[in-house]
């Protein structure tokens, strides 16, 4: 902000103003003769009537003929005017001081202080310097120098203070480094301690002898476990009374009692369970015959276990067995798509009703049977007895309800 002059500036006004108004206009041309303004730079000019009454105002901007004043400066009061009065670039105590403010320049100095070269007095441009090693720990605020503020390669190894450390590695395949950082960031100390292995076992091709104490149980599937949490999931399966424990065909043996043929199924604890299930199983369906999961999901008759939820007309209930066996002496059908065997009862309005025993268009309890197609079979086609805990039926595709077997065990 400059204040600004020329020679013997005088115009007249071409408008009157009243005391408020903070632009007026000379006659035309006339505000030529006022400095030209940019920026902040102004001058002070003085208003005077036919009376010789005066007012001083400060001109901040000039465009023209047309000039923006503020008024009643220097310790004059705002006045009307009218046209024809003067308005002249004189002397004033205002613009005097104004001038002589900026051309002390010799009498300021900027001073440098700690850490700073350069400096001086304003006579000349000045540029200030970081010196090497200025700027110490003590002088940065806590996280005010960031990457952005520094400029790349700015800060090299001889402006910085030798932090006390060795420069070398740290830590090597028998050596832990043990490293210690101050507030700011800057490592103050480095050391190795010697890495005993002689305690420590590989994790290939080693022997650990003794014994491994584990803080706890395993969560997830690849953790180590404890004897301790075996033993007790071991216990917990053997008594909870489950009839099978898993429905895969590797698990199934043969055998005979009465002259039926039987089969002896063993779960995945190695316990021998005999669901019942033989030749005149009368609720079976094939191992491939999808059941409605409480999750919304299907699953595989093969591949349902005890504790499994299923879908029934009451709501969730737990898989109590699913049991596989031979089908020998029976039909196996599609009813709607559904494979069962052709003594497996489906609810219908009017009660349990065997699949062999419906045909195309009886009512079902959801819509009706719209297709039944024989399927291929022989004694030895294996499929599922599936019994529900507390409940007579369960839920297949298709909105068709099916019998469960009775949960009981011989």
């Amino acid at each position: 902000m400059t204040i600004q002059f020329t020679n013997n500036a005088s115009a007249t006004l071409a408008a009157a103003i009243n005391t408020t108004a903070t632009s007026l206009s000379v006659a035309s041309g006339q505000g030529a003769y006022f400095p030209a303004l940019a920026g902040t730079n102004y001058f002070y000019a003085t208003l005077v009537d036919a009376s010789n009454n005066l007012e001083i105002v400060k001109c901040t901007a000039r465009s023209g003929d047309v000039l923006t004043v503020t008024r009643a400066q220097d310790g004059t009061s705002a006045r009307s005017f009218v046209a024809g009065d003067k308005l002249e670039l004189r002397v004033t105590a205002a613009g005097m001081n104004a001038k002589q403010d900026t051309e002390d320049f010799n009498a300021r100095s900027i001073g440098t202080g700690g850490g700073l070269t350069g400096g001086g007095n304003l006579s000349a441009d000045r540029t200030l310097s970081i010196a090497d090693l200025g700027v110490v720990t003590a002088k940065i605020a806590d996280a005010n120098v960031t990457t952005a503020k520094i400029a790349d390669a700015n800060v090299t190894t001889a402006k910085m203070d030798a932090s006390g450390v060795t420069a070398g590695t740290y830590g090597s395949s028998a050596a832990i480094p043990s490293i210690t950082v101050n507030a700011q960031g800057r490592v103050t100390a480095a050391s190795t301690s010697a890495l005993d292995l002689s305690t420590k076992v590989n994790k290939a091709g080693d022997t650990m002898t003794g014994a491994l104490t584990l803080s706890g149980d395993a969560t997830a599937a690849l953790h180590a476990t404890t004897k301790q949490q075996v033993d007790s999931g071991l216990s917990s399966k053997m008594n909870t009374g489950a009839v099978c424990g898993g429905t895969h065909l590797s698990g199934i043996h043969s055998g005979f009692s009465n002259g039926q043929n039987r089969y002896f199924y063993f779960d995945s604890y190695g316990r021998m369970t005999n669901c019942n299930c033989h030749c005149d199983c009368d609720c079976c369906l094939a191992v491939s015959q999808t059941v409605q999961m409480v999750d919304g999901t299907l699953k595989a008759a093969a591949d349902l276990e005890s504790g499994d939820l299923v879908l029934t007309p009451i709501g969730p209930r737990q898989v109590a067995y699913a049991s596989i066996a031979a089908i020998k002496g029976q039909r196996l059908l599609s009813i709607n798509g559904c494979a069962l065997t052709s003594n497996h009862r489906l609810m219908t309005p009017s009660g349990w009703k065997p699949a062999g025993d419906l045909v195309v268009g009886d009512a079902l309890i959801e819509g009706a049977v719209i297709s039944i197609e024989d399927l291929p079979c022989d004694e030895t086609t294996p499929v599922v007895t599936l019994a529900i805990e507390c409940c007579e039926s369960f839920l297949l595709p298709g909105g068709l309800v099916a019998e469960s077997a009775k949960p009981i065990k011989e």
